[in-house]
């Protein structure tokens, strides 16, 4: 469980990372990102299809902070982060385990929920340019 130092850390590595990444997405991406919602990504999803396009999407993202690869995951971050102590920084968020009933048990997937640095973990999983 993060201490509030390491909460203020990952919010700083937030706002540094954010720009990185957001300069890589595509309009059509939705998720985990500043200013969208789901209810944005349905009404685009609504616009598209008044204007009568010829194309279905369907999504089922099943446990998607839960199945996370951690390799996958540090490798798609480091293409767009070159800085080393950045990179172990986050793989250190990634497997820092989850503590239930006084016991810490330790991540081999998945990304830890409520945290600052759950929003760049999963940018690095989304569509981009």
């Amino acid at each position: 469980m993060p201490t509030v130092a390491d909460r203020v850390v990952m919010t700083a590595a937030k706002l540094v990372l954010e720009p990185v990444f957001e300069a890589q997405f595509t309009e059509a991406s939705y998720g985990f990102r500043p200013k969208r919602s789901a209810i944005d990504a349905c009404e685009a999803v609504r616009v598209a299809a008044n204007q009568r396009r010829e194309w279905v999407f369907e999504a089922d993202i099943r446990d998607c902070f839960g199945t996370i690869d951690h390799d996958a995951l540090t490798a798609q971050v480091a293409r767009h982060v070159v800085d080393r102590p950045m990179l172990k920084l986050i793989r250190t968020w990634l497997q820092m385990g989850v503590l239930e009933g006084g016991v810490t048990s330790p991540t081999g997937a998945g990304t830890p929920q409520g945290s600052p640095a759950t929003p760049p973990t999963q940018w690095a999983t989304s569509p981009s340019k």
